[in-house]
């Protein structure tokens, strides 16, 4: 799920250079954008979208370290404790997100995101889902503590990115695709991993409709990024390799080389 380099990062490794402001909308940093009401300036109490998203940015890093600590079996009774601490803050963060956005589109998308993958993340098993795993059958199990607990919490994100993607397909067409982050397209991918790892557990009908749902908004996703189309051409390589009908639907997009209109974010 991480790239080794990820491991290096500063906010990753020292939780002390990690900084505790966080900061609130453009008029908070710069006087010039601040609101003017009653001839004084004004700010909202709460954080904003740029405030929210530092903080999911922070968990996120949060997350990272209790990984790291994780693979390299460090303290399981502090891991415990902070798995426990991480877990919290991410779900009162995501409550936050949801009242907040109101039913508007693309309010909170970036730190919603964000929140959703550091919840993959600290309930994921350990090593990582990747797509060789899948292939070979070699999935491995969830990390202690709580390993019920956690792959319950992981098939419950899978829904709710499934009911993300469902949104994402129905209303793509009215809102430019650039205003969804590209954020979602690796949590939708991650999700879909997941979904595939416990098809034996899940009704076939509803496996395979979520199935679809995650692989249309992918390819969505993929009229506009490059990594959605890489995505979508890993998932379909898997499903070849332990479906007997593998799916015909939403074939993905080659991309394009070096093309200025398409952002490449994966390498080859």
């Amino acid at each position: 799920m991480l790239h080794d380099a990820t491991f290096s990062k500063p906010f990753a490794i020292n939780q002390a250079s990690m900084p505790q402001h966080l900061p609130f909308e453009a008029f908070d940093l710069d006087p010039s954008f601040s609101h003017l009401g009653d001839a004084v300036f004004t700010k909202d109490e709460e954080p904003g979208v740029f405030g929210y998203q530092a903080k999911a940015w922070c968990l996120f890093d949060r997350t990272v370290s209790f990984r790291q600590s994780l693979a390299t079996a460090q303290a399981l009774e502090h891991l415990e404790d902070e798995k426990y601490h991480l877990d919290t803050q991410l779900q009162q963060l995501m409550r936050i997100l949801v009242e907040r956005s109101g039913g508007t589109m693309c309010g909170y998308c970036e730190p919603s995101a964000m929140t959703l993958v550091s919840l993959l993340l600290l309930h994921s098993r350990h090593p990582s889902l990747t797509v060789d795993a899948l292939c070979k059958g070699d999935v491995k199990g969830h990390p202690p503590p709580c390993r019920v607990v956690s792959s319950l919490v992981v098939k419950t994100i899978v829904r709710m990115v499934v009911d993300v993607a469902d949104t994402i397909n129905n209303h793509y067409r009215k809102i430019n695709i650039i205003s969804f982050p590209p954020t979602y397209c690796h949590v939708i991918y991650r999700a879909t991993l997941e979904l595939i790892s416990f098809r034996d557990d899940m009704d076939e009908a509803e496996w395979t409709t979520a199935l679809e749902t995650l692989r249309e908004a992918t390819w969505n996703y993929g009229r506009r990024w490059q990594a959605a189309a890489k995505h979508l051409q890993a998932v379909d390589n898997l499903l070849s390799d332990i479906l007997s009908d593998s799916p015909t639907t939403f074939n993905y997009f080659q991309p394009i080389e070096n093309d200025p209109c398409l952002v490449a974010l994966l390498s080859k």
